[in-house]
Formats: structure tokens, C-alpha cells, sequence
């Protein structure tokens, strides 16, 4: 009886370790897209400010433009396999050029990111940039949140399991002997 239940109980830890080996690498490449999004935020968001920069419009001039201040950052804690899209706002403060992720997280709303969350500080000009990117960041969190809440269940799932099989082993030992 010990063989049958340690095999079928390896077959099923098996297939358990599988799926969250799978759900964890489909995770990854829902992160890698995440961190490519918000480069190529950064990316337009810099080029926006080189050419702001470039104008040589003072401050208090008919024509002078702020530059950007909201950009997304891809927060991947090192204890935990969680992924965070957030909006940060990079104000200007001497810190900035010292430490360039000096910055503030912007708090989401129970619905999450909206332009009039994030906007208190920001630019006009940002707008089309949010509008452009916020869709495909709360598609990217709501898909590797639901993927790490799996990833997590598969887990217990498999602690339990192997929790059962120790039980079932001992009480065959016990009633052995």
C-alpha cells in the first residue's frame, strides 16, 4: 500500500511542480513585456524632454513648458515573486541628478491608475503618453497579478500535499509495526 500511495503522490507533486514551473516562466515573459513598455515609456518621455529642454524657454515666459515629471517603474521585490507596475513622479529636487530614481510613487485608486490620480503634478504634455501606455500597464498588472495568485495556490496546493503524504507514510509505518 506504501508503494501505490508514494507513487501516485509523486506523480501528482510532479505534475503540481510542473504547473507552477509553467505558470512561473508565462509570468516572466508577462514581466520582460512589462520592463520593455516602460523603456520605451522612457524612452519617448526623454526624447519629449530633450526637445522641451532644447526650446531655451525661461521660467514665467508666454512659451515656456515644464519638463515631464510622471514616468512608470517595474518593481520586482527580491523575497517575493510579486511584479509592480506603478506611476512615480520624478519632481525636480537636487537629488535628482544624484540619485536619478529619486522620486515619489503615486498611489493608485481602488479602480487603479487614472489621469486624475496621477495628474496633480504632471504635465499637460504627459497626458497622451499615460493615455497611450496606462491600458496596456493595467492589462500587464492584471495578468501577472492573477498569474502570481496562481503561482501561490499551486503552492499550498503542493505544501498540503506533501503534508498528506508524510501523514499517510507515518500511520503505514505505524500500523506495520
Amino acid at each position: 500500500m506504501y508503494d501505490s500511495v508514494a507513487k501516485s503522490s509523486h506523480v501528482e507533486i510532479e505534475a503540481i511542480l510542473k504547473l507552477v514551473s509553467d505558470t512561473e516562466a508565462l509570468k516572466e515573459s508577462f514581466h520582460m513585456e512589462a520592463k520593455f513598455k516602460a523603456d520605451s515609456y522612457w524612452d519617448e518621455w526623454k526624447e519629449e524632454n530633450k526637445k522641451i529642454s532644447s526650446l531655451g524657454h525661461t521660467v514665467g515666459s508666454a512659451n515656456y513648458v515644464s519638463t515631464g515629471r510622471l514616468a512608470p517603474r517595474v518593481y520586482s521585490p527580491p523575497n517575493t515573486h510579486r511584479v509592480y507596475l506603478e506611476w512615480w513622479d520624478f519632481k525636480k529636487s537636487p537629488l535628482r541628478r544624484i540619485v536619478r530614481s529619486h522620486g515619489v510613487r503615486i498611489k493608485p485608486t481602488k479602480k487603479g491608475y487614472s489621469w486624475i490620480s496621477v495628474s496633480r503634478n504632471a504635465n499637460p504634455w504627459e497626458k497622451r503618453f499615460f493615455d497611450k501606455y496606462e491600458p496596456q500597464f493595467n492589462r500587464l498588472r492584471i495578468l501577472i497579478n492573477a498569474l502570481c495568485d496562481h503561482i501561490n495556490h499551486l503552492k499550498k496546493i503542493h505544501k498540503n500535499l506533501e503534508k498528506n503524504i508524510i501523514k499517510v507514510i507515518e500511520e503505514e509505518v505505524q500500523h506495520g509495526q
